[in-house]
């Protein structure tokens, strides 16, 4: 059995579907559906790639300035700070020159946040999906930014 192994039909959870999207962009899926993400461990030792790297990103919904950081193999975007998203640990894995991110992000007051995108050259072009769950409802809403890299 694999490290991790997750049917994809089992992805209910906000932290259940970060870890099937880990497990897609860091592992490989059988004809079954069943994704591994076995490499995952090697992966984080990788987030070096992107260390030290913070993005000026516009958000093409909300219209909104952010910028996107990466230090520590941790992740954090500027704009979430005041609502109390911590910084947290991302992944990577690399595709020929373009480097693709995963992370999520958490508030102990407004959700959860899964971050993905990906670094080409001075670019990144990103999306989050914002999960606040409620009494009687759960608010799901995504949004994407493009940005380029702050030297």
């Amino acid at each position: 059995m694999p490290l991790m192994a997750l049917r994809l039909s089992e992805c209910r959870s906000l932290r259940a579907v970060a870890l099937c999207i880990a497990a897609g962009l860091l592992g490989a899926a059988d004809a079954t559906g069943t994704a591994y993400a076995a490499e995952s461990r090697a992966a984080t030792s990788s987030t070096a790639l992107l260390d030290g790297m913070s993005f000026a990103a516009r958000n093409e919904v909300t219209k909104s300035d952010d910028r996107l950081m990466f230090r520590g193999g941790r992740f954090i975007s500027e704009a979430c700070i005041p609502f109390g998203f911590a910084e947290s640990p991302y992944w990577v894995r690399t595709e020929g020159e373009r480097i693709h991110f995963l992370a999520e992000i958490e508030s102990p007051t407004h959700g959860k946040m899964l971050w993905r995108g990906t670094v080409s050259g001075d670019n990144v072009d990103a999306s989050y999906l914002w999960t606040k769950e409620r009494w009687y409802w759960t608010i799901r809403r995504e949004y994407r930014l493009r940005g380029v890299r702050q030297k």
